[in-house]
């Protein structure tokens, strides 16, 4: 105080210090216990998830595939994890706020000798609206790139669907790309703009769903699958795109399917008719038939059952046929298939391991590696089947009270010569308690199950990183 009363400057000076101390204490605290905080930025949250044992990079130098998975604790984030033959790199956070629609796909696409990694996903922007995104892995994840943000009339759904394809005959892979918009679905190639630019200011192909118009929201919300395989000997491969839908004034619903070739997509065409409601469609590439000559097969529900087609030498597919007669329905919109197209008898021709979830109307008593799914509340279950040379093999139960999410793929997962399958399902042990496990399938057993993460929520995504003696 001044002789006159007042404060004087040294005394003001530390007034304010003192003031500004306890506005940075007090914000501090906030911004560190406000979940709605508009103004923290994805990086900082993610910089934060350290206490909770998520590593901001991990090295995925030694790691042949990678998984990115939603997990319910911390705030509902995507995490990542590589993995390096016999075990799992310790997880590290990805994206803040992810939900089950994720796409994951591996390619050389800058031709430099190294793998690359695409991630494709729905998030929730600071507006709650539904946002596309992605990130790209090139020794490290790059930030998140908006590819689209959602409004009322154009949200996105889990519809997400990426592949890797050399289109023009060059030698190198480009990353493609479809997901649901509304009543179309686009498409779009990592060549024409997966660098960062708004979405808005490169060309994307709106596919017109059907040859006549579908209802707005009738696109189904999960089953797009996108392809990509060389079916005609030529430089470049072909893109395949499958996708559910219900057309205008009709009752059921139908699958189409079209081609990418020559620099444009076909017309498309009609499948097979379906009930609307009933979900599950994937789609597989390889040397299916010929050695020497890939081809596409595309399996999905139908009917309670399951059906599937191959591309045959006469440019189409035929004899649409069901996998097995009896093995009981899917379970509805929850339920996910996955498969994955490899050589696990080293005899030049691959195999399709496809993995699906069975009703708990139809799960029988079987015993697996998690033991005798003997009581109800035991099922459904996840079982397993093998396709080769046009029959497929009898059904193996893997899970016992399994939730829907499943994925694998195949890769060279050990030093023999023949393919491996890498397999993760989540496991329901109770309402808050959700797991998921990983197996190998190899030499025509699966190994039992390993636990790769807890407090699992719906969403998993699986992609193979083939050492460079492979990629070359």
């Amino acid at each position: 105080m001044n002789k006159k009363g007042g404060i004087d400057t040294e005394t003001l000076v530390k007034l304010i210090l003192v003031m500004l101390v306890v506005i940075a204490v007090v914000g501090f605290v906030l911004f560190q216990v406000s979940p709605t905080l508009k103004s923290r930025t994805e990086t900082e949250i993610i910089g934060t998830l350290q206490k909770f044992g998520f590593k901001p990079q991990v090295d995925l130098t030694n790691s042949r595939a990678v998984a990115i998975y939603r997990t319910g604790a911390p705030r509902n984030i995507l995490a990542y994890a590589g993995f390096e033959l016999s075990d799992w790199t310790e997880p590290g956070p990805f994206a803040f706020s992810g939900t089950s629609g994720i796409a994951l796909a591996t390619a050389d696409s800058d031709d430099d000798g190294e793998q690359e990694i695409m991630a494709v996903y729905r998030t929730q922007n600071s507006g709650e609206k539904s946002q596309l995104a992605y990130n790209f892995w090139d020794g490290v994840w790059s930030d998140r790139i908006s590819v689209e943000d959602g409004d009322p009339k154009t949200d996105f759904t889990d519809g997400i669907s990426l592949t890797a394809a050399d289109t023009d005959g060059d030698g190198v892979k480009e990353f493609w790309l479809a997901y649901r918009r509304f009543n179309s679905i686009v498409t779009m190639d990592y060549a024409s703009g997966f660098t960062g630019e708004p979405w808005g200011k490169i060309q994307k192909q709106n596919i017109r769903v059907a040859n006549f118009a579908a209802l707005p929201d009738n696109v189904n919300r999960k089953d797009i699958a996108l392809v990509a395989a060389n079916v005609d000997g030529d430089p470049s491969d072909e893109i395949f795109l499958f996708y559910r839908i219900k057309p205008l004034l009709q009752i059921q619903g139908e699958i189409y399917y079209t081609i990418y070739n020559g620099g444009k997509w076909s017309k498309p065409i009609l499948l097979d008719f379906t009930n609307f409601d009933e979900s599950g469609l994937v789609a597989v590439s390889g040397n299916l038939t010929d050695p020497g000559q890939e081809t596409v097969m595309v399996i999905y529900g139908k009917n309670d059952q399951m059906w599937y087609s191959v591309w045959d030498r006469a440019k189409a597919f035929t004899n649409v046929k069901r996998v097995k007669e009896l093995d009981g329905p899917l379970e509805g919109l929850d339920s996910n298939l996955a498969a994955t197209a490899g050589d696990f008898g080293n005899d030049g021709l691959d195999e399709v391991f496809l993995i699906y979830k069975q009703d708990k109307f139809w799960s029988e008593l079987a015993d697996t590696t998690d033991g005798t799914c003997g009581n109800p509340l035991d099922r459904p279950n996840h079982v397993f089947r093998i396709y080769d040379n046009g029959t497929w093999g009898n059904k193996t139960v893997v899970t016992c009270a399994s939730a829907a999410d499943v994925a694998v793929v195949a890769g060279q997962f050990d030093s023999d010569a023949n393919d491996e399958a890498l397999v993760l399902t989540r496991k329901s042990f109770s309402e808050n308690d959700v797991r998921i496990y990983w197996r190998l399938y190899n030499n025509n057993t699966i190994s039992n199950r390993t636990l790769l993460t807890k407090d699992a929520l719906s969403g998993i995504a699986l992609t193979y990183i083939p050492v460079k003696e492979e990629a070359s």
